[in-house]
């Protein structure tokens, strides 16, 4: 008896094949034809991308549709993966004043969930999204040296910003895997992450 039980042989690991090919080929497509300036931007290596995507690949019609839906988000979360300034750029010129607005909500929010009346900590919003974004550059970064590489400005009053408002991530970049819009990811990653900070401070204070 052969020592490998696991490997897929017959109709099964042709149609996986097919099935592959079939979501390279779009792939490839799409980049080509959609993604070009960004790609160009970003430096990016198509072969790479591909790779990085089929990695991503659920392996259901829907799972794979809204892969292809969401290529240019890809393409971003590989390039920002990869430490390249200009994709760390577009991240935070698109989406970080969008969480910090959610950031703000949230905070602004007493530990039962309604709106606080004084909202005082509600315009911790942008510092709390600008650490958490800092943090997420840190663990999102290949491990390949970078140091070269410029990376967004840090105004001294984030860089000694209190706990209370510095979440840390969960998740790097590299668990989005084109399910959903970046945005949505990042807004609801935050959410978790400052949402578990928050009850620590909390408990610590012995509140709630």
């Amino acid at each position: 008896m052969s020592g490998d039980v696991h490997r897929t042989t017959g109709p099964h690991r042709t149609q996986s094949r097919s099935a592959n090919s079939a979501l390279a080929a779009a792939i490839r497509r799409a980049y080509f034809a959609e993604l070009g300036a960004a790609a160009a931007r970003y430096q990016a290596n198509p072969d790479r991308f591909l790779d990085f995507c089929l990695r991503r690949d659920p392996g259901t019609t829907l799972g794979t549709a809204r892969l292809i839906g969401h290529l240019d988000d890809l393409l971003l979360a590989a390039a920002c993966i990869n430490d390249v300034a200009a994709a760390w750029a577009d991240l935070l010129d698109r989406h970080e004043r969008a969480l910090a607005i959610a950031a703000g909500e949230l905070l602004g929010r007493t530990p039962s969930g309604a709106r606080s009346c004084s909202g005082a900590f509600a315009g911790d919003g942008p510092l709390a999204a600008r650490r958490w974004l800092i943090e997420l550059r840190r663990i999102s970064i290949d491990r390949a040296p970078s140091a070269a590489r410029a990376r967004p400005e840090i105004s001294p009053q984030v860089e000694s910003a209190p706990l209370a408002t510095a979440p840390i991530p969960r998740q790097s970049l590299a668990a989005y895997v084109g399910a959903q819009p970046l945005r949505r990811w990042l807004a609801q990653r935050l959410h978790v992450d400052l949402a578990s900070l928050r009850r620590s401070s909390l408990a610590l204070k012995g509140v709630g």
